[in-house]
Protein backbone atom coordinates (compact mmCIF):
# COMPACT_ATOMS: atom_id res chain seq x y z
CA UNK A 1 0.00 0.00 0.00
CA UNK A 2 2.92 1.96 0.79
CA UNK A 3 4.37 1.91 -2.65
CA UNK A 4 1.44 2.82 -4.23
CA UNK A 5 0.57 5.77 -2.12
CA UNK A 6 4.59 6.75 -2.77
CA UNK A 7 3.85 6.15 -6.80
CA UNK A 8 0.90 8.26 -6.73
CA UNK A 9 2.58 11.08 -5.19
CA UNK A 10 5.47 10.98 -7.85
CA UNK A 11 3.40 10.80 -10.86
CA UNK A 12 1.48 13.99 -9.44
CA UNK A 13 4.45 15.86 -8.44
CA UNK A 14 5.79 15.23 -11.88
CA UNK A 15 2.96 16.19 -13.43
CA UNK A 16 2.23 19.49 -11.29
CA UNK A 17 5.85 20.83 -11.85
CA UNK A 18 6.90 23.65 -14.07
CA UNK A 19 9.66 24.79 -16.38
CA UNK A 20 11.56 28.07 -15.87
CA UNK A 21 10.43 29.12 -19.32
CA UNK A 22 9.95 28.42 -22.64
CA UNK A 23 12.51 29.14 -25.48
CA UNK A 24 11.62 31.03 -28.54
CA UNK A 25 13.98 31.37 -31.46
CA UNK A 26 14.84 35.28 -31.73
CA UNK A 27 17.87 35.58 -33.87
CA UNK A 28 21.23 34.34 -35.32
CA UNK A 29 24.46 36.31 -34.63
CA UNK A 30 27.39 35.90 -36.22
CA UNK A 31 30.60 37.86 -34.92
CA UNK A 32 33.44 38.30 -37.60
CA UNK A 33 36.21 39.80 -35.83
CA UNK A 34 39.75 40.80 -36.94
CA UNK A 35 41.91 41.28 -33.37
CA UNK A 36 45.28 41.72 -34.94
CA UNK A 37 47.99 43.47 -33.48
CA UNK A 38 52.14 43.79 -33.57
CA UNK A 39 54.61 43.83 -31.01
CA UNK A 40 58.15 45.78 -30.68
CA UNK A 41 61.27 45.59 -28.42
CA UNK A 42 63.00 43.37 -26.19
CA UNK A 43 61.61 41.31 -23.41
CA UNK A 44 58.09 42.95 -23.35
CA UNK A 45 54.45 41.27 -23.52
CA UNK A 46 51.20 42.60 -24.53
CA UNK A 47 47.55 41.29 -23.65
CA UNK A 48 44.93 41.85 -24.95
CA UNK A 49 40.97 41.18 -23.82
CA UNK A 50 37.89 41.85 -25.80
CA UNK A 51 34.17 41.52 -24.64
CA UNK A 52 31.93 41.71 -28.06
CA UNK A 53 28.90 39.61 -26.73
CA UNK A 54 26.84 40.36 -23.34
CA UNK A 55 23.65 38.36 -22.87
CA UNK A 56 20.42 40.54 -22.72
CA UNK A 57 17.99 40.23 -19.66
CA UNK A 58 15.54 37.63 -20.28
CA UNK A 59 17.98 35.41 -23.40
CA UNK A 60 19.48 32.35 -23.16
CA UNK A 61 22.18 31.74 -25.78
CA UNK A 62 23.50 29.01 -27.84
CA UNK A 63 26.79 29.10 -29.32
CA UNK A 64 26.50 27.28 -32.72
CA UNK A 65 30.16 27.26 -34.07
CA UNK A 66 33.56 29.19 -32.95
CA UNK A 67 36.68 29.52 -35.30
CA UNK A 68 40.11 31.28 -34.98
CA UNK A 69 42.39 31.35 -37.27
CA UNK A 70 45.49 32.52 -35.71
CA UNK A 71 49.06 33.61 -37.41
CA UNK A 72 52.28 35.29 -36.48
CA UNK A 73 55.00 36.54 -38.17
CA UNK A 74 58.05 38.54 -37.13
CA UNK A 75 61.58 37.57 -36.07
CA UNK A 76 61.92 34.33 -34.31
CA UNK A 77 62.01 36.34 -31.14
CA UNK A 78 58.51 35.80 -30.80
CA UNK A 79 58.32 32.98 -28.07
CA UNK A 80 54.66 33.34 -26.74
CA UNK A 81 51.87 34.27 -29.19
CA UNK A 82 48.45 32.91 -27.60
CA UNK A 83 44.57 33.02 -28.13
CA UNK A 84 41.81 32.31 -26.05
CA UNK A 85 37.66 32.48 -26.25
CA UNK A 86 36.58 33.82 -22.69
CA UNK A 87 33.11 33.42 -21.07
CA UNK A 88 32.64 36.08 -18.33
CA UNK A 89 36.56 36.69 -18.11
CA UNK A 90 37.51 32.75 -18.01
CA UNK A 91 39.68 31.22 -20.74
CA UNK A 92 38.65 28.49 -23.10
CA UNK A 93 39.38 26.53 -25.87
CA UNK A 94 36.86 25.86 -29.18
CA UNK A 95 35.86 22.64 -28.40
CA UNK A 96 34.63 23.80 -25.06
CA UNK A 97 32.81 26.77 -26.37
CA UNK A 98 31.04 24.51 -29.28
CA UNK A 99 27.40 23.82 -28.12
CA UNK A 100 27.58 25.81 -24.66
CA UNK A 101 24.88 27.84 -23.55
CA UNK A 102 25.23 31.22 -22.23
CA UNK A 103 22.35 31.99 -19.49
CA UNK A 104 21.46 35.87 -18.89
CA UNK A 105 24.46 38.96 -18.24
CA UNK A 106 26.83 36.17 -19.64
CA UNK A 107 30.56 37.57 -21.37
CA UNK A 108 31.57 36.19 -24.37
CA UNK A 109 35.18 37.74 -25.31
CA UNK A 110 38.88 36.84 -26.20
CA UNK A 111 42.19 37.25 -24.75
CA UNK A 112 45.07 37.54 -27.08
CA UNK A 113 49.01 37.37 -25.86
CA UNK A 114 52.24 38.15 -27.60
CA UNK A 115 55.61 38.49 -26.12
CA UNK A 116 59.16 39.10 -27.38
CA UNK A 117 62.53 37.52 -26.28
CA UNK A 118 64.86 38.96 -24.00
CA UNK A 119 68.46 40.67 -24.78
CA UNK A 120 70.23 42.73 -26.75
CA UNK A 121 68.29 42.41 -29.85
CA UNK A 122 65.17 44.67 -31.10
CA UNK A 123 62.62 42.24 -32.09
CA UNK A 124 59.27 42.76 -34.22
CA UNK A 125 56.39 40.43 -33.61
CA UNK A 126 53.18 40.42 -35.35
CA UNK A 127 49.85 38.41 -34.37
CA UNK A 128 46.76 37.76 -37.07
CA UNK A 129 43.91 36.61 -35.55
CA UNK A 130 40.64 35.96 -37.16
CA UNK A 131 37.59 34.85 -35.26
CA UNK A 132 33.96 33.98 -36.21
CA UNK A 133 31.38 33.30 -33.28
CA UNK A 134 27.81 31.95 -34.41
CA UNK A 135 25.03 32.43 -31.51
CA UNK A 136 21.54 31.29 -31.77
CA UNK A 137 19.51 33.96 -28.75
CA UNK A 138 16.26 32.60 -27.92
CA UNK A 139 13.79 34.66 -25.69
CA UNK A 140 12.91 33.11 -22.03
CA UNK A 141 8.81 33.00 -22.28
CA UNK A 142 7.94 32.57 -18.90
CA UNK A 143 5.16 30.25 -17.76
Amino acid sequence: MKKIIFIISITLLAFSSQAQGTLQFNQVLTFVTDTSFNLSGNSVNQTHAWDFYNVPSNKTVKITKAINQMSTSGSSGCPTNTFYFTINGIKTTVPLLEDAWLKEDDTLGVITKIQTSGGSSNYHCYQYDNIFISLIEYNIIPE
